[in-house]
C-alpha cells in the first residue's frame, strides 16, 4: 500500500547511502517490503531486510523465499510506552553501517518514537502515511497524494534528526540521525 512512485525515490536514496540493512515495521501484504528488496538487488545491495508483523500470513513465504527475514512478533508492548522486545531488532539496528527504519505498523508516532533512541549517527528512521498537519493534509494530500494520515510534524521529535522532505511527495517522513 503505496504510491506507485514510491520506488522513484526510494531507489536513488538507497543507491546514494548504501545502507547495511533495513528494518521494516509493519508488513502488510509485502508489497513494499519487495519493492525495497528488489531495489536492493538492482543496485546490487546484498543486505539483509527484516520485516515485522503481528501475525504471520501465508503470502510471507514469498518473502521468506527471496532471503527477507519476516518477524511475526510484536515488538511493542500493548500501551506503546516501551519495546517489549528489544532484543529482536535493537541488535540489528546497532550492527555498524547505515541502518534504514521504516514504521509502517499501526501506530507509526510510537514505532518512530520508540526506535528513534535506538539508532546510530548516520541512521535513517521514517514513517508512512505522513502529512505535515491536518490542514496541509487536506489541500495538499488528500486525493492528490495520499488518503491516510496517522502521523505528522507535531508527532515526531527531531531533536537530533536531519529532515529528507523530498519523501512528502509519497506520504513518508524521512530522517537521517546527526547524533
Amino acid at each position: 500500500m503505496q504510491r506507485e512512485d514510491v520506488g522513484d525515490l526510494f531507489g536513488p536514496f538507497l543507491a546514494r547511502i548504501r545502507p547495511a540493512r533495513i528494518l521494516e515495521i509493519g508488513t502488510s501484504s509485502g508489497g513494499f517490503t519487495m519493492i525495497l528488496h528488489d531495489l536492493c538487488e538492482e543496485l546490487e545491495l546484498h543486505i539483509p531486510i527484516w520485516t515485522l508483523e503481528i501475525v504471520d500470513q501465508p503470502w510471507f513465504t514469498r518473502l521468506r523465499d527471496v532471503g527477507i527475514r519476516t518477524i511475526s512478533e510484536n515488538l511493542f508492548s500493548p500501551d506503546y510506552l516501551s519495546l517489549a522486545r528489544p532484543e529482536l531488532v535493537v541488535p540489528f539496528i546497532q550492527s555498524p553501517g547505515i541502518s534504514v527504519v521504516l514504521c509502517d505498523g499501526g501506530s507509526k508516532k510510537d514505532e518512530f518514537r520508540l526506535l528513534k533512541p535506538f539508532l546510530k549517527p548516520g541512521d535513517y528512521i521514517a514513517a508512512h502515511d505522513y502529512a505535515p498537519n491536518k490542514e496541509i493534509y487536506e489541500k495538499q494530500f488528500k486525493d492528490k497524494i495520499w488518503n491516510w494520515m496517522e502521523i505528522q510534524d507535531s508527532d515526531i521529535d527531531m531533536t537530533d534528526l536531519e529532515d529528507l522532505p523530498e519523501f512528502n511527495e509519497v506520504a513518508w517522513k524521512m530522517a537521517r540521525n546527526l547524533r
